[in-house]
């Protein structure tokens, strides 16, 4: 009979997976913590979680090595016994680089690791450039970001590159605006930047409608369903429905491009008559308000825009007859969209922020016209400007790194 073998104090496969997934939670608990509350003591934050002291202290200290804390002062009023040397959030241990790949221009911001931008770029691109040539374009952005970003960081989290379209579940993006059909993107953008960067791409109505439920949330207020419009040259809309993005069962919800909403509408490339892109499109707004700059489209959307609002100033006619014009086939899309949605809020992005004075109220009015009763749900522009897309790629970066910190320090 063999002799017994005494038990092993040693844990067990599992038991390890299971503590390592318990030490990271707790490192997200108290980076969190000291985000929403800092700085704060280490007995500050045992109070504030609820965790044990020496607990605390081991989650602390290896934050400390990680280079995501930095101590400061002590406190200066402590409940009791000596002060405790106060702990915040070192927000230069990593940084977040966001590029948006618009038709008429280019966008990029870095961030700091709590969201405090320390570089910003923009620049007019040439219309309906290949990806080949769209991805040298953009390379010299990339190149000077990530330069800034190193100097301000000591690593880079992650690089996200935003785009008008959808994207499907094998990442191939397809962007109406930008002319690309199934493109492999990140291919493109692997190209150009260090194998070191983790790279993401998303899409600009969905993240301007998460940013807008953020900003929402900041401003004390609430929307179970919100509902974003972005106005560019294609089109599309994104839900947040109780802060998650609905994506869709195939990634492409809000893919409204080529939906008719008018039977007497122009042809569309896709073959129909009437879709949103030629009726409510960014170019079908130049051509009813400013037709005679339709001819040149080398310009940034900015100075199209500008002239809306110059010549509207100046009394033209032409332009409050295009402005009613599109008034009342957003009005017609809209119409379309609020009952199958049911949504709270409706905001405008895209073209809509600069011409909002001279758009809501006829869009109201459209609305009315067509017996919606628009007391049931709030519509505006919205109040992040153009950068709602690129804070809101922030906003997401941000979650995922205090979710989980010890993934800043296995970035090389």
């Amino acid at each position: 009979m063999p002799a017994s073998k005494s038990p092993s104090n040693k844990p067990k496969n599992g038991e390890i997976l299971e503590q390592s997934g318990l030490r990271r939670h707790n490192l997200g608990i108290i980076f969190r913590a000291l985000r929403d509350s800092g700085p704060l003591s280490r007995a500050q934050l045992a109070n504030a979680t609820g965790m044990t002291k020496p607990g605390v202290n081991n989650i602390v200290d290896e934050l400390l090595e990680r280079g995501l804390l930095t101590q400061g002062v002590e406190e200066s009023k402590p409940e009791r016994g000596r002060p405790g040397v106060l702990l915040t959030i070192n927000a230069q241990a990593t940084s977040i680089i966001v590029i948006e790949l618009r038709a008429f221009y280019t966008a990029i911001i870095a961030f700091d690791l709590l969201g405090q931008e320390f570089y910003r770029e923009r620049a007019t691109t040439s219309y309906n450039l290949t990806p080949e040539e769209r991805t040298t374009e953009v390379a010299p952005f990339l190149e000077r970001a990530i330069q800034s970003a190193t100097r301000q960081a000591s690593r880079i989290a992650k690089l996200i590159v935003v785009f008008p379209g959808i994207i499907d579940a094998e990442l191939k993006v397809t962007s109406s605006s930008l002319n690309w059909q199934k493109l492999e993107l990140m291919q493109y953008v692997k190209n150009v930047v260090p194998s070191s960067i983790p790279i993401e791409i998303n899409t600009v109505a969905k993240l301007a409608a998460f940013a807008e439920y953020e900003n929402l949330l900041k401003e004390n207020k609430t929307s179970k369903l919100l509902m974003h419009l972005e106005l560019g040259i294609t089109p599309g809309i994104a839900v947040v429905q109780n802060g998650e993005i609905q994506l869709g069962a195939n990634l492409s919800m809000g893919n409204i491009a080529h939906i008719s909403i008018n039977e007497h509408g122009k042809l569309c490339r896709c073959g129909k008559i009437g879709c949103t892109e030629t009726e409510i499109g960014f170019k079908v707004l130049i051509e009813n308000t400013c037709p005679d700059l339709v001819k040149d489209w080398s310009k940034d959307s900015e100075f199209y825009l500008s002239e809306i609002i110059s010549r509207a100033k100046n009394g033209d006619d032409v332009v409050f007859k295009g402005i009613d014009l599109i008034a009342q086939s957003i009005a017609t899309t809209l119409a379309i969209l609020i009952p199958i949605l049911d949504p709270d809020r409706v905001i405008l992005g895209g073209y809509a922020v600069r011409i909002t004075d001279l758009l809501i109220p006829r869009l109201k009015h459209h609305l009315e016209k067509k017996n919606k009763d628009i007391s049931s749900f709030s519509i505006d522009t919205s109040a992040l400007d153009t950068d709602a897309a690129l804070f809101g790629a922030c906003i997401l970066a941000q979650a995922e790194l205090f979710n989980s910190p010890h993934s800043i320090s296995e970035l090389t």
